[in-house]
This record gives C-alpha cells, structure tokens and sequence, in this order.
C-alpha cells in the first residue's frame, strides 16, 4: 500500500495499493563522484547532441547554459561521496539517460524506503533525533546536532536503512522523482505502475534533507513528517537548490 489515512487535506491521502514491475533502484543518492563522470563525458557541453537531455531540458540548458551543478565548488557540499545536490530536475533527467537509467516513480521510491510493511521510516516507526542518529535532519543547534551541518558521506547512517538496504531514503537531501506533482493524485491514482500527474508546474520531492525549509521552521513536527517514508513535497523543476539530490533507478 502507498500513502497514508490522514486527513482528507493530505495530499498524501488516502492509503491505496498499488502494483510494480519489477525494478531496481541505487542503494545511495548519486555522489559528486558520480556526477563529475557525466560533466567530464561533456554531459553539459554537448547537451544538443549528446541525446541525454529530454526537449524540455535541452530548452532549459538554452536559456541557462549552466556547466555543472551550482554548488560545485562549494566545500561544504562537493566532497566526492557527498550527494550531488544543486541541481535541476532537467539535470537529474539527463544524468540518470547517461547512465542508461532513468528517475524512479514516486510509487517506486516509496516502497524502496517502506517495504511490505508500511514502515514510517525507512528503519522502523522511532522518529530520528539528536539522540536517535539514524538520519540527517536539521536537529540541534544550526542543524549540527547530529553530527552533520550539512549533507552527510552517503551511507554514513548504518542503522538508518530502508528494508531492501536502501541508505539516506530519510534526510539528508531531498530527492527528485519522477511525477509531476498532483496534490489529489492519489485519489484516483491507477494500480499499476502509478506515473504522477500527467502535466503540472512542479516535480514531487520524497526523502527529507539537512536543510530546515522555511515551510517546516515554526513547526517541528512537520520537519520529523518531511523525513517519513510517505510525505510528499514539490518543487519547480528548474530548482537548483543546496538540499536537492536524487537517485536513479532502472
């Protein structure tokens, strides 16, 4: 089952079954590491002719002529096994058809962090905490309180994994998907295979992240709902902020 029962106003309402076929999905958020293979492969350069980049992002990349993501040379974020973040939707697209993959769903990765049984979290139902260090969230002073400021060495968290062995699917950064946003989707979401809304303004967002988001500021318990395994978020796909990462998926 996918989503949860809770308010009728959720756009995470209600709870329904879905099917998969089979998939895979990486185990980590894409790393700089791996990013720099894409930038080097002229992934940027060549983006008219490379056949990564779909219609839309080649249309993005005329407008911006951006060379690589926009926390690159920022040493709080560029460590090689840190996750890639300051990068657009358009820029994951085109690095998972470099890799010969693709975003996963938003039904994909909800079941790669909950598994059959529905967990809250990746690793159970204890809400992560200073003193619960199963995930990189904005606790503490200036978000450091558990141990990390900004974004983590993926796989840093060893008892924080999802229950096919999936790491940082809670914290750490905010990962894109797939789907386009749709805030009642789920209410009339198909069984097989879910795909997002059709057309929309925004791409869903799964996973939680360091950074505490001015939506989740004056309320905690929405910053601990943010790292669960069901809440959804959105953004503009042209969003190249410092707590947006993703994986990919096959």
């Amino acid at each position: 089952n996918m989503g949860y029962d809770g308010s009728t106003d959720d756009d995470f309402y209600p709870r329904h079954k879905v099917i998969l076929s089979s998939y895979h999905i990486d185990r980590t958020e894409v790393t700089n590491a791996d990013f720099a293979l894409f930038i080097r492969a002229a992934g940027y350069t060549n983006f008219e002719t490379n056949g990564f980049w779909s219609e839309e992002g080649k249309a993005w990349m005329r407008e911006n002529l951006v060379k690589e993501p926009n926390y690159w040379h920022d040493s709080r974020f560029n460590a090689d096994r840190q996750p890639v973040v300051g990068i657009s939707w358009y820029e994951a697209e085109a690095y998972a058809k470099y890799k010969g993959r693709r975003l996963p769903t938003e039904a994909e990765w909800e079941y790669a962090a909950r598994g059959k049984n529905e967990r809250t979290y990746p690793w159970g139902e204890d809400s992560p905490n200073e003193g619960n260090l199963k995930a990189n969230g904005f606790f503490g002073s200036v978000g450091a309180g558990d141990g990390y400021q900004f974004t983590n060495y993926v796989g840093d968290y060893i008892d924080g994994d999802s229950p096919f062995g999936l790491v940082d699917m809670s914290g750490n950064a905010y990962e894109w998907v797939n789907d386009w946003y749709g805030s009642k989707y789920y209410a009339n979401s198909p069984i097989n295979n879910p795909q997002g809304s059709g057309i929309g303004g925004t791409k869903v967002l799964r996973g939680g992240s360091w950074f505490n988001h001015p939506y989740f500021s004056n309320d905690s318990s929405k910053l601990l709902n943010s790292m669960n395994s069901y809440y959804r978020l959105f953004s503009s796909p042209t969003n190249r902020s410092n707590y947006l990462g993703f994986r990919t998926a096959k």
